[in-house]
């Protein structure tokens, strides 16, 4: 959802490039309301990587993150679970399922919120 309450389909897409582990975010993905969202995300997978797979060296890597906005409906309102999974995704090298849709959003400490529920 977006701040208005619309509801739309975003896609992410993260590449990641030899690098100390920065986060540069790219058209949607590069505004304020994203931002807060993005660096808990890259700051628990920093910390908690290795729980996830051994294989993991979040600190080897740069991060590109471009979000894409599919309907039109302006910056989503949350987006950091959606990137937690996608680094998780591109340090593996394992792609997630097609048509993947995530739901909510995450702390800093791990906690994923419950799904609001605001159709309108």
């Amino acid at each position: 959802m977006d701040d208005s309450g619309m509801i739309g389909a975003f896609k992410l897409e993260v590449q990641t490039v030899p690098g100390n582990g920065k986060l540069t975010r790219t058209g949607a993905a590069n505004t304020a309301k994203i931002k807060y969202g993005a660096n808990i995300a890259l700051n628990y997978f920093k910390a908690n990587s290795q729980p996830v797979s051994a294989k993991i060296y979040p600190n080897n890597f740069d991060f590109l993150v471009q979000l894409l906005d599919l309907q039109g409906v302006g910056v989503p309102s949350e987006s950091g679970l959606a990137l937690f999974i996608s680094l998780c995704s591109v340090c593996l090298k394992r792609s997630v399922q097609t048509q993947l849709a995530i739901f909510g959003e995450m702390t800093l400490g791990g906690t994923i919120s419950p799904v609001r529920n605001e159709c309108r």
